[in-house]
């Protein structure tokens, strides 16, 4: 954890070496096997994809990317009929007991002056652990109600889905079957 300018290339790029090829080389492997209809790839992403994260480096980019590879996934599992659902998982806060946490809180904490401990209990009033989003992964699999989404996120109080970021792209063309599950029902305001 750093500031930016103490960041090397190496630094900045590593979460994109790691985080977004594991995502792009495992979603790769689902459409080429193909996995079997219905199943469904969970893309763990991070709540820094959406408010940035500015002592991670590229952090927060990588993550936003496997958000945007997981529509992309999708979209491609939709234009060959593999029935294959591709989710991003976005845990809106930071995963009290693990060591990613502890550093992130304490070094956002002490540009506040405040603890690691006082950093999570302002900014995340409900713990969120990892056993929660394991719990979130499995409703993601098995919940039908959430069959038809593609982006959700999961924080201390629950599961929530949260608008895709390629709905634009995808109502260009009603045929698309892409653009039909963004248009079932789901509509923007359902989906924020």
């Amino acid at each position: 954890m750093a500031p930016v300018e103490e960041q090397s290339w190496e630094s900045f790029s590593a979460p994109w070496n790691v985080d977004v090829k594991i995502a792009f080389e495992v979603g790769r492997a689902a459409l080429a096997r193909p996995l079997r209809p219905h199943s469904t790839v969970v893309i763990v992403s991070s709540g820094a994809a959406l408010g940035g994260s500015p002592l991670s480096g590229g952090y927060a980019g990588a993550k936003r990317m496997q958000m945007f590879l997981a529509d992309y996934l999708q979209y491609a599992a939709d234009a060959r009929d593999l029935g294959i659902r591709f989710v991003a998982l976005v845990p809106r806060q930071l995963l009290v007991g693990t060591a990613i946490a502890e550093a992130a809180a304490g070094a956002y904490g002490a540009l506040n002056g405040q603890s690691a401990e006082a950093h999570l209990k302002q900014h995340y009033p409900v713990p969120l652990d990892p056993a929660g989003v394991a719990r979130a992964i499995v409703s993601i699999a098995t919940d039908e109600e959430l069959r038809q989404k593609t982006l959700l996120a999961v924080t201390g109080k629950g599961l929530k889905a949260i608008r895709s970021l390629l709905t634009c792209v995808y109502t260009a063309n009603k045929q698309n079957p892409v653009a039909q599950r963004e248009h079932s029902g789901n509509t923007p305001a359902e989906r924020a």
